[in-house]
């Protein structure tokens, strides 16, 4: 496969890896190099499930794993037994056994040995491993966006960017990962940004009932 080269030979070692997939996704982040943490968290994490190719999404959030289709389409939610208890460390989770392995062998959770009971159901503790989903201070903006705004991911995203007419450009100057991917689900906002963008949403609000 040719990779055409721009002269940034930074720039060019990255999209040789987004092209070749020429990282280690079972290595944790604090190993990998920076180029290789960008080049994953900008390529989608595709997961063959139920005989489909489908996109990999986390919601650091709610520590819940989701499938969504090429549409943008939720297919199926990982929902974990005991979904409403958190494990304290950063980058881990509850699995059901039956996620496990499919996910490990993705390379993107390990699996830590450390089993719970939850009302009859197994819960198996793992590590977050792959640098898409490894929290580097950034939320899922869809869960941001309708827990704080009160808006569906796909309407509170417009605001970010303001591309679509009547939607302005509230994210200026903002942290944002996965803007340029066209699956919103995967849009994360830096949790320190969370406070000013709801504020600029309000404001925005309330301007607009005004002119009413």
């Amino acid at each position: 496969m040719m990779i055409e080269e721009t002269g940034d030979p930074v720039a060019d070692l990255v999209e040789a890896i987004v092209r070749l997939g020429a990282f280690d996704t079972t290595r944790s982040p604090a190993l990998m190099t920076p180029e290789e943490v960008a080049a994953a968290r900008r390529t989608p994490v595709r997961i063959r499930h139920d005989d489909r190719d489908l996109i990999l999404s986390y919601s650091e959030d709610s520590r819940i794993f989701a499938l969504y289709d090429d549409e943008g389409e939720l297919y199926d939610r990982l929902d974990p037994p005991g979904r409403h208890e958190r494990p304290e460390a950063h980058n881990a989770c509850w699995l059901d056994a039956a996620y496990v392995d499919l996910l490990t062998e993705a390379g993107v959770v390990q699996d830590t040995g450390e089993v719970r009971d939850f009302e009859g159901s197994a819960g198996h503790l793992v590590r977050i491993v792959h640098p898409a989903f490894h929290d580097n201070g950034h939320s899922s903006f869809g869960d941001f966006s309708r827990s704080r705004l009160g808006q569906q991911c796909q309407y509170g995203s417009r605001y970010i960017l303001g591309r679509i007419e009547g939607y302005p450009a509230l994210g200026e100057g903002l942290r944002f990962e996965n803007l340029d991917r066209s699956d919103y689900h995967s849009i994360r906002i830096h949790r320190d940004d969370m406070d000013e963008f709801e504020r600029r949403y309000r404001a925005h609000c309330d301007a607009r009932l005004a002119r009413v």
